[in-house]
């Protein structure tokens, strides 16, 4: 695969999605103008089960924040915390209301 966004995050998405459901973690995505935004796709396939493409979904990081910082239910002290597929914290979601020192 090659073209202008080949080795975008939707790029990445879309090589691996042709074998099974697939999610690319945020980065910065230049058709959106730089914004953060994370991809979901899954293969489309023919009734022979002949790959026939792709379908992909972005996922802007301001929807992801209107969801992470809506508190409802989550009483004085719940948090919320979105992981990535690399199991580390993804920055700029929700403020953490209780932080914990670090050393």
């Amino acid at each position: 695969m090659n073209g202008k966004y080949s080795s975008s995050n939707l790029g990445s998405l879309f090589r691996r999605a042709k074998q099974a459901i697939s999610f690319e973690d945020f980065a910065a995505y230049a058709p959106s103008n730089g914004a953060a935004a994370s991809f979901v796709g899954a293969p489309c396939r023919n009734p022979n089960g002949e790959l026939i493409g792709v379908v992909a979904l972005q996922i802007p990081l301001d929807q992801v924040n209107r969801i992470m910082q809506d508190r409802s239910g989550l009483g004085e002290s719940g948090e919320t915390y979105l992981v990535g597929t690399d199991k580390l914290l993804s920055g700029g979601c929700s403020p953490v209301r209780f932080p914990v020192p670090l050393a």
